[in-house]
């Protein structure tokens, strides 16, 4: 049904446009850099770490209990960049953060100037994905009504209006696009 969407941040007052300005930096001031993520073994965290792997540098990661303390660290100066998973958004729609990458396989429609980790040449995609499923074997009538179901409900504006709330992005998808969707994920 929808996704939580990762992305790297730096407050809108920082000296860093881009990803590569922020690695730049971070490339001639080893461990000078301080990274908010959520929880120290978390999805955004690892992908905290395989930013920095990948890209060659050395910063430090520092964990927070939730997005919501990361947002605050950052928007304090505690922190100088983050990567978060959608807590962001608020601050980004008021001016106070830029994003600098998502973690999308795909731009998002909702920031079509920001580039992908991919198209900056970082093999990484991170997109936590919201569904629901069912038990094997599940009698194809149940789930077309179920898949129906969800489909009318996917476009009430009370819906909707909960996604943009929590900050996740629409995603619809049924059956096999969906467990392709769930494996492909990552790849």
């Amino acid at each position: 049904l929808a996704g939580y969407q990762f992305g790297v941040v730096v407050r809108a007052d920082s000296p860093w446009k881009t990803l590569p300005d922020l690695i730049a930096y971070a490339r001639q001031n080893p461990n000078k850099l301080n990274v908010g993520a959520s929880d120290s073994a978390s999805s955004v965290m690892m992908l905290a770490k395989m930013i920095r792997e990948q890209a060659g540098v050395e910063w430090t990661e520092v964990p927070f209990i939730g997005d919501n303390a990361v947002v605050l660290a950052l928007l304090s100066g505690t922190v100088q960049a983050a990567v978060c998973t959608g807590a962001h958004i608020p601050q980004v729609e008021d001016g106070k953060f830029r994003v600098l990458a998502n973690a999308t396989q795909e731009r998002l429609k909702e920031y079509p100037d920001v580039p992908t980790l991919r198209e900056l040449g970082f093999n990484l995609v991170s997109f936590t994905l919201s569904g629901i499923v069912g038990p094997k074997g599940l009698p194809e009538p149940i789930v077309q009504k179920l898949e129906e179901a969800f489909a009318k409900a996917r476009s009430d504006p009370t819906f909707q209006k909960i996604l943009k709330k929590m900050t996740l992005v629409p995603r619809f998808e049924t059956g096999k696009d969906y467990e392709n969707g769930v494996v492909n994920n990552y790849k």
